[in-house]
């Protein structure tokens, strides 16, 4: 029983060890995919600011665009869940925060 309880420990020790990483947060937009131009990357932010300056308590938003998921990932839902938590997007107390992950190299299932 003790054997039993001395593997499930290192178990769990195991798996906390394992910390989901997200990319940095560079801005409004993150481009790790290198598919927008630097005017492009500029223009979204702008209306991105802007929509979050018009409302009061408006959302706060961000872009990540990536070549595909992470292989361990389970999926485009989950990962897009972990890195808003990760990054830290929305003002605290209204859980405003939206994040698009668009993994532009990842097969529709």
């Amino acid at each position: 029983m003790k054997r039993l309880l001395y593997v499930l420990m290192l178990c769990m020790i195991s798996f906390s060890a394992m910390a989901f990483e997200a990319p940095k947060l560079i801005g409004r937009v993150n481009d790790y995919a290198n598919i927008l131009t630097t005017k492009e990357i500029s223009n979204i932010n702008a209306k991105l600011e802007k929509l979050e300056k018009k409302y009061k308590d408006g959302p706060e938003m961000a872009i990540l665009l990536i070549s595909k998921l992470p292989s361990d990932a389970p999926g485009i839902e989950e990962y897009t869940n972990d890195v808003a938590r990760s990054w830290g997007v929305g003002k605290k107390g209204l859980n405003n925060g939206i994040v698009m992950v668009l993994a532009i190299n990842t097969p529709v299932s």
